[in-house]
């Protein structure tokens, strides 16, 4: 068996190569939903007291050149850059996590060290929005907003 992996290489196992196969099976319903919902919350940003400016590509130009849709990702700077590390405690439902793409909506830590070593603005919030019900994601975000 050694030798054989070592000219064809390692294999998957049965169940770890069903485990992709499992998931691509719904990739697409998932994405949709998690773009959806990433309208829904930059719409709900856009001129919300306390948020300087929101990052998401459906503002800018590629809105124009990308007609399939987006993905679930966005961004967003606060006014007050304490106010980003409050924010993301102050989050009941959306969690703190450094990850992409899962299905659970996460808000990605801004690391202490951040500004020494790459240019993160402290008052930047970075989103993976998951596929929760976009009205509960933001609820979850308004509640912590209204706390600064």
């Amino acid at each position: 068996m050694l030798e054989l992996r070592h000219f064809e290489g390692a294999i998957l196992g049965a169940f770890e190569a069903w485990l992709p196969l499992r998931g691509m099976r719904t990739l697409c319903l998932r994405l949709r939903r998690a773009a959806d919902s990433t309208v829904q919350i930059a719409e709900f940003l856009d001129g919300y007291p306390g948020v300087r400016q929101g990052l998401y590509p459906g503002h800018t130009v590629v809105k124009r050149q990308m007609n399939a849709g987006f993905d679930g990702l966005l961004a967003f700077r606060l006014a007050d850059q304490r106010s980003a590390a409050f924010l993301q405690v102050s989050l009941e439902l959306i969690r703190r996590a450094t990850s992409l793409g899962g299905i659970e909506s996460l808000v990605e830590p801004t690391p202490d060290y951040a500004w020494r070593i790459v240019p993160v603005p402290l008052d930047l919030v970075r989103l993976s929005v998951g596929i929760e019900d976009s009205d509960d994601q933001i609820a979850d975000l308004g509640q912590a907003l209204d706390r600064f």
